[in-house]
């Protein structure tokens, strides 16, 4: 896809010869949409990347660079994610940031960009949970661990249930329902660090529905990640089924998508974020006080299944990385309550 007339190319000199971000005039919401569009398809391998193009949010845009995406609650920025942007460029686009959004908080951002919130920003970096990549060139359902997977898809295959990819979004209004009927946010979706199921720009998104009787009976939908104008990697970033069946559609759909990926040469699949999922040992730029909450949270908490989730992930196999929240307080009470409000948990 060609670049808008109006855009600086987005390599246009190596990295280390870029400097003074204030020259380009870096600004909120600079960026046409198309814009945007391309910056996502250069350097979009982040697992929020695609999410954080939902309805509500706001950019920080360096142009010739690429974008940071945020929302605002109670006069404070809450920073999704990774810049949209060359990871040699992270460090200074931070450091650029913050000029304007001083008072800004980061969630879901990777160990080297928390690293250097923190020597250069005075920031702590704790770990906000761990997520999964999946390498699918020798991805199977062989295996102890896979045993749960293969119960799943057994038990589909007796009860006449199939899995189709469709080109387009079924009617599956009534699933879902139904699904956030047994959820503890049941009259309301989460939004922010997940999309929305309706959301408006949908390009290379991926449609899998667990078929029984014509009908869908569940489904998960696919978002795409980017380096270099190529798809490299897919995220089930919405995902519902029916309550009643015992091993959980989940799992048969993940395994039908899966295979096809590999097939089509997608090197992994991404699959997210596990909240709250600690490494045993902490970072050095950790707040110990926050790190002690999450990890009782995770274990105790009755709100959300946070060690269900993780379980479930688990059985897939694959390779696991820390993710941070970057926040300034020892006891960021009310930081954390924004992001439940922006999250629609509370």
């Amino acid at each position: 896809m060609p670049l808008a007339d109006n855009m600086q190319p987005i390599l246009a000199k190596p990295a280390k010869q870029r400097s003074g971000f204030l020259k380009l005039h870096s600004s909120d919401n600079l960026f046409s949409w198309e814009q945007r569009i391309e910056f996502l398809k250069q350097f979009g391998t982040h697992s929020q990347h695609f999410t954080a193009l939902q309805s509500g949010m706001q950019y920080f845009d360096v142009p010739g660079i690429g974008y940071q995406a945020y929302m605002q609650k109670w006069g404070r920025c809450m920073v999704l994610g990774d810049p949209v942007a060359e990871p040699l460029e992270h460090a200074a686009f931070l450091d650029e940031f913050l000029q304007k959004h001083g008072n800004a908080s980061f969630i879901q951002v990777s160990e080297a960009n928390a690293s250097h919130l923190h020597a250069r920003h005075a920031y702590y970096g704790t770990q906000f949970g761990k997520e999964l990549k999946v390498p699918l060139s020798d991805w199977t359902v062989s295996g102890k661990s896979k045993k749960c997977i293969r119960k799943a898809i057994n038990q589909a295959a007796e009860q006449g249930i199939t899995v189709v990819e469709s080109p387009h979004e079924l009617n599956v209004d009534e699933v879902s329902s139904r699904w956030l009927g047994t959820r503890k946010t049941r009259h309301r979706e989460i939004l922010f660090m997940v999309r929305p199921r309706k959301m408006e720009y949908r390009e290379n998104c991926r449609y899998f529905y667990a078929m029984k009787d014509g009908s869908p009976i569940g489904f998960a939908y696919f978002d795409p990640a980017y380096l270099n104008g190529k798809v490299v990697s897919y995220l089930p970033n919405i995902s519902r089924g029916c309550p009643t069946f015992k091993q959980g559609l989940f799992y048969t759909i993940m395994a039908h998508a899966m295979d096809l990926f590999r097939e089509e040469g997608i090197s992994h699949l991404d699959l997210g974020l596990n909240p709250l999922a600690l490494d045993d040992v902490a970072k050095p730029h950790e707040c110990r006080i926050v790190r002690s909450i999450f990890g009782w949270t995770f274990k105790h908490c009755l709100h959300y299944n946070f060690s269900g989730l993780h379980f479930t992930k688990q059985r897939f196999g694959g390779n696991w990385s820390p993710t941070f929240y970057c926040h300034k307080n020892t006891l960021p009470a009310v930081d954390m309550a924004r992001m439940l409000k922006l999250t629609r948990v509370l």
